[in-house]
């Protein structure tokens, strides 16, 4: 799988100028279910965040970027200033799915401060199936900048 990502950080800006939507999902673990509960062990073994880091700088030449799938990644509050960093450089990104991950609350509200940084709101953001139910005022901050959100 780290070979994967490693290859996938070389191709990806190699298509910036026609990528439009990227789908990247359950790369780390080909037999996690996407289904997968938040919490299992299966996610406790997340692959190194340097390999993610280097994903995430990679995806951030792609400015034409609009719809953008990060599912089962085992994204974690560690690497939510990387997603803000590569959010930065994506101003057309219209959706950002990040379900699947391993995103807290406080993770939540340090993407919220990201997203909140755009100039345009999101279409859609989706969060569900991460480490924590979201409570509403976290929700709330979202939905600040984003005109839909999915969550638990």
């Amino acid at each position: 799988a780290d070979d994967l990502l490693k290859m996938l950080c070389t191709v990806i800006p190699a298509w910036r100028d026609n990528l439009e939507m990227l789908i990247l999902s359950n790369i780390s673990y080909p037999y996690a279910s996407f289904n997968a509960i938040p919490g299992q062990s299966q996610k406790s073994a997340a692959h190194p965040s340097s390999i993610v880091q280097q994903l995430l700088k990679a995806i951030a030449k792609c400015t034409n970027l609009e719809v953008l799938h990060l599912t089962c990644l085992h994204i974690t509050d560690t690497l939510v200033i990387d997603v803000g960093e590569m959010l930065r450089s994506l101003s057309r990104v219209k959706e950002l799915h990040l379900a699947g991950n391993c995103l807290t609350s406080n993770g939540m509200k340090e993407l919220s401060k990201f997203l909140g940084e755009r100039q345009q709101k999101l279409q859609v953001l989706d969060v569900t199936m991460n480490e924590e139910q979201l409570d509403d005022s976290i929700v709330k901050e979202l939905k600040l900048s984003s005109n839909y959100v999915l969550h638990d």
